[in-house]
């Protein structure tokens, strides 16, 4: 977990396409993955089926960064051997996932290797809830603006509840934002 991960100027760069995204219902329910999908409700967007490019996304090209970050992958090697495997990984997927008003994603592992997240809200913050348990542990990391996760895929993880403490129209952009990229191995 790192706090604050993102430089104001990438968190605005970011909060550019995550308004563009939740304006005009432009995110929609994303089927969970697997043989056994977990319950869940939340919208989103899967960003690498909306360009052809990864270089016309600021999300995709800042989360790149990510991989160039030494002193973060450094960390990571140093934790466990498993974060060896960073540099085997050949492939990812992002999404946006949007939670408003009771929205929540049941105990579930990631189809990938690597699961990499940030959460992002705008302020005030206008919701409780959104944390992230990993439930076989009993562990509750608190939902905290701009905290990076990453954590191997094969934990079993879920988002609490959120409830608006706010009255917000639908999809208005106040509620709890979560940008993922799932790593893996082709």
């Amino acid at each position: 977990m790192v706090e604050d991960y993102f430089s104001k100027e990438n968190v605005d760069l970011i909060f550019r396409e995550l308004d563009f995204f939740t304006s005009g219902s432009k995110l929609e329910l994303i089927p969970p993955m697997g043989d056994n999908p977990p319950k869940k409700q939340n919208i989103g967007v899967t960003l690498d089926s909306c360009y052809t490019d990864r270089k016309y996304s600021d999300i995709l090209t800042i989360f790149d960064g990510i991989y160039k970050d030494e002193k973060c992958m450094d960390t990571l090697k140093d934790m466990s051997f498993f974060y060896q495997c960073m540099s085997c990984t050949n492939g990812d997927m992002t999404r946006i996932g949007y939670y408003e008003d009771t929205d929540f994603y049941e105990s579930h592992t990631d189809i990938a290797t690597v699961s990499l997240l940030c959460w992002f809200n705008k302020e005030p913050k206008s919701f409780t809830g959104g944390d992230l348990v990993f439930t076989d542990y009993d562990i509750e990391v608190p939902y905290k603006h701009n905290m990076l996760l990453i954590f191997p895929s094969f934990i079993k993880h879920a988002v609490t509840p959120v409830k608006m403490i706010k009255n917000k129209k639908q999809s208005s952009g106040y509620g709890r934002y979560c940008v993922y990229r799932l790593i893996y191995i082709r």
